[in-house]
């Protein structure tokens, strides 16, 4: 506690202090009158008053009536030699603790300072209450603020909801230009390790200390906003169609990435949006920056404003069945030059575009994972065991952070499928034409061909007439052939079905043609055939 003694009398000042640091009080100041006393106000806060009322110059009640104006928490008790009610009622009046008269007792001085003291830490815990309360409403109100602007960066809303929320959440932007920010902090640069979680929220709100200091310092409003990742930035600005708010926010965001590796040691990306004058267009601002930011994939860590790219008039990459079918011949072949061309083809967009997030990029990759697993399952490969279980895979790439390194990783795991292909050629390649047999022999149909089969097996007509015959010594067409007269051979046996129905439900259109083919390979008509079947052989 800081107590201020004012008194003219030297002796009573001078007795009450030293009771006062004898009671155990070390900040003890002495005023000889009012002046002094307003001097020794200006230079500190006192908690405890004790003031004589009769005085030179100032008096104790003109002293009481201006701390009471300056500093109303002060406590004041009034020592005064004058029993007189009418300085009691003025000194209550005017905000008085306690009055005391002269001559003065040590213990009614201690009494009152006692009194005093719980009143000020009554006081003092009230105070700190009202402070905490306000606080958190603050902290309450700037929470709420945050989740209203990501609501209006990912979800579209009319003028009139807008108006009627920004007042509720202290909202008021100055200007008329607005831009979404993202900002992404990098790995540490101290020691190469990675931040803890506890150390990434603290790195985090330095961060957006930094920003919003140095941002507004250059005469922006600017909001913050909850990410899943990183830091959002809602900054308002002065805008024009030739000086738009987007491009004037590169060299701050440049110096504020400098100031950021000076005090925490930590690299910053940043995507600026589009600007817009309307709070309902934010959803396309915030788009335009995420796709912004998303450009450190193939230039490094730095700052981008959104720019549209020639090349986003091009198709994005489809990992469809072409794609698949495409991949597939690649690895029946062994092509390992065309299956590399093959990645370096899907990724080509990404270098060039701009129509695309970080969230679209992962999502790209997860899903040519996927391809590549279909792919291998049908050359009968396993793909947890050519090139890794697949939640691993989807770990590993997503730990990338360039998309230079990301082609590679995807070039890795073409070489480790090329590999494990080569590994089991000719087991992975019999088994697969056993399926062509079976299928041909199980569910056969009049329009059965090696198209057909090649398609139902997810392999190329060329490498299934290749490896068929490889595998089994006779031409694939040879064995489609055999089957259909043996189900001919069948119902001519079985059924009462003239030839030109038998010939149509093998395959034949041409009943003459179907009649030659079965005598050339079975040495009679398939009428000869069906009286041979039917007529009991005689006796030799």
């Amino acid at each position: 506690m800081n107590v201020l003694i004012v008194e003219d009398e030297l002796l009573i000042r001078g007795s009450i202090a030293e009771l006062l640091r004898q009671s155990g009080f070390e900040r003890v100041t002495e005023a000889e009158d009012g002046f002094k006393a307003v001097e020794a106000l200006r230079r500190d806060r006192f908690d405890l008053v004790l003031s004589d009322i009769n005085m030179p110059g100032m008096n104790g009640l003109e002293l009481l009536a201006y701390i009471r104006e300056q500093f109303g928490d002060t406590l004041f008790i009034v020592l005064s030699g004058y029993d007189l009610f009418e300085y009691a009622q003025k000194a209550v009046k005017l905000g008085a603790f306690a009055y005391l008269l002269k001559p003065i007792k040590d213990a009614d001085i201690q009494a009152v300072i006692a009194q005093a003291m719980q009143e000020l830490a009554k006081k003092r815990a009230m105070h700190e209450q009202e402070v905490a309360i306000q606080i958190k409403l603050k902290q309450g109100t700037l929470a709420l603020r945050r989740l209203f602007i990501a609501e209006l960066m990912t979800k579209k809303a009319d003028a009139a909801l807008i108006r009627d929320q920004i007042a509720q959440y202290d909202f008021s932007p100055p200007h008329n230009g607005f831009a979404s920010v993202l900002v992404g902090m990098e790995e540490t640069h101290t020691a190469g390790q990675r931040l803890t979680r506890n150390d990434s929220e603290l790195v985090r709100y330095a961060v957006e200390n930094i920003c919003l200091e140095m941002l507004e310092n250059s005469g922006y409003a600017v909001y913050p906003f909850q990410v899943d990742d990183g830091l959002g930035l809602l900054v308002n600005g002065l805008s024009t169609e030739d000086n738009p708010l987007s491009a004037r926010l590169v060299p701050d965001l440049s110096r504020i990435r400098a100031q950021a590796y000076s005090y925490v040691r930590i690299g910053l990306s940043a995507g600026i949006g589009e600007t817009t004058e309307s709070l309902a267009r934010l959803p396309h601002s915030f788009a335009t920056a995420k796709r912004a930011f998303a450009r450190k994939l193939v230039s490094g860590e730095g700052v981008y404003a959104y720019r549209r790219s020639e090349a986003d008039l091009s198709e994005k990459p489809e990992l469809g069945s072409e794609a698949e079918q495409q991949l597939t011949v690649c690895l029946d072949r062994s092509g390992g030059d065309s299956a590399h061309r093959f990645i370096d083809s899907q990724f080509a967009f990404f270098y060039t575009g701009t129509d695309y997030d970080l969230n679209d990029m992962k999502q790209f990759n997860y899903r040519l994972i996927l391809l590549i697993q279909r792919a291998l399952r049908r050359v009968d490969l396993d793909p947890d065991h050519a090139i890794g279980e697949q939640f691993a895979l989807y770990a590993e790439v997503g730990s990338l952070r360039r998309l230079d390194d990301i082609v590679a990783w995807f070039h890795r795991l073409i070489d480790l499928s090329l590999a494990a292909w080569n590994d089991k050629p000719t087991n992975a390649t019999h088994k697969l034409m056993e399926k062509a047999r079976d299928f041909v022999n199980e569910e056969f149909s009049p329009d059965m061909s090696l198209t057909l089969a090649a398609e139902r097996l997810g392999i190329s007509p060329e490498y299934l007439s290749r490896e068929f015959k490889r595998a089994f010594g006779e031409n694939f067409s040879n064995f489609v052939l055999r089957v259909k007269l043996e189900k001919a051979k069948g119902y001519l046996r079985s059924s009462t079905c003239r030839i030109q129905e038998v010939a149509q439900l093998v395959g034949f259109n041409d009943e003459k043609y179907f009649a030659k083919t079965f005598k050339m390979n079975t040495g009679l008509t398939p009428g000869e055939f069906r009286a041979s079947k039917r007529q009991p052989q005689s006796p030799t």
